[in-house]
């Protein structure tokens, strides 16, 4: 009989962007996801650009998605509705 394989979850990805699913173990950018989701509630047109690998998509779902998501869910259990998607 043989022992099943230990999971090794190691939060670094490489080079595969985080998603949402991965926003517990995503960290280290708040400050930039707090400027990012303050700017998305301020204004329709946001832009977000720079070098290729440096982590725009991770921080967009990681981090201002996931964000986003847990304040919408948050005003629809305080109010029955959901200010913003």
């Amino acid at each position: 009989m043989s022992a099943a394989p230990l999971q090794h979850t190691c939060p670094y990805k490489g080079l595969i962007p985080y998603g949402e699913e991965d926003a517990q173990i995503f960290f280290g950018r708040e400050d930039w996801c707090e400027i990012i989701r303050n700017n998305l509630l301020a204004s329709h047109l946001t832009l977000l650009y720079g070098p290729s690998g440096v982590g725009k998509s991770s921080v967009l779902l990681a981090g201002v998605a996931s964000r986003l998501r847990q304040q919408s869910k948050a005003c629809f259990a305080n109010t029955g509705r959901a200010d913003f998607v």
